[in-house]
């Protein structure tokens, strides 16, 4: 494939609900990133974790905003661990992300994950469609 395509999912289309743009799939390709005008690059592991911490950051900010906004904002950083990125909301994991896959993983406790993904960055959603303001959704 080209280093650029088109994206039949989105073009033209806004995507409410995600950070920027979406992700796309194409047959097994997982990597590609639409710019939300129909566009498609390349995206790298680090580009799709930015815009899965900066989509978990709008997703718990929006909610503080509309129902706690005497509470003040949380501070939010990530960890590299051995074998995942540890993302930290005040004082508590938010969620865990797979380094060799990508998939997003539950926080169990501080220092371990739940044990099934409740998405992936590299999904057409980014990783956030069950991503609510205090962490990933609990599996149904």
């Amino acid at each position: 494939m080209p280093e650029t395509a088109k994206c039949t999912l989105c073009a033209a289309v806004d995507s409410p609900g995600f950070y920027t743009g979406c992700m796309v799939r194409d047959g097994e390709v997982t990597d590609w990133r639409c710019d939300g005008k129909g566009h498609l690059t390349r995206a790298t592991f680090r580009e799709a974790l930015d815009i899965f911490y900066q989509g978990c950051q709008r997703i718990s900010e929006e909610h503080r905003a509309a129902n706690y906004s005497s509470i003040p904002k949380y501070t939010w950083h990530i960890v590299e661990l051995n074998k995942r990125w540890k993302i930290i909301q005040g004082t508590g994991v938010h969620c865990f992300v797979d380094k060799a896959t990508g998939d997003v993983l539950k926080a169990e406790s501080w220092s371990k994950p739940a044990k099934h993904a409740r998405g992936n960055i590299f999904d057409e959603h980014n990783g956030l469609e069950k991503m609510g303001p205090s962490g990933p959704a609990y599996l149904r």
